[in-house]
């Protein structure tokens, strides 16, 4: 199945339950030595299945007060220092 747009929630939503409703019913394909027995890129593709899972269920995840007020602090540090910040892109060509 195909997406509608890159992170529609439908479609993602949809594609999830497609999945994880046959995942269901092997769920003891998914126990840790099996998975192990799974291609490299096959192991990819379920853990990138599992996050997407993860995203899509993300107002079920509660960040503590700590954590909001860490995040917080983060983007108050970025907002007064943005001048001592790369975009990514600059970053990965002092790499190359």
């Amino acid at each position: 199945m195909g997406y509608h747009l890159r992170g529609c929630d439908r479609c993602l939503k949809s594609e999830y339950n497609e999945k994880w409703s046959l995942a269901a019913k092997s769920m003891e394909s998914l126990l840790p030595r099996n998975v192990l027995e799974l291609s490299i890129s096959e192991r990819i593709q379920l853990v990138q299945d599992i996050w997407d899972s993860i995203a899509i269920a993300s107002e079920e995840v509660e960040i503590t007060d700590s954590q909001k007020q860490e995040l917080f602090r983060r983007l108050e540090l970025y907002a007064e220092n943005r001048d001592r910040f790369s975009k990514w892109e600059d970053f990965k060509q002092k790499f190359k």
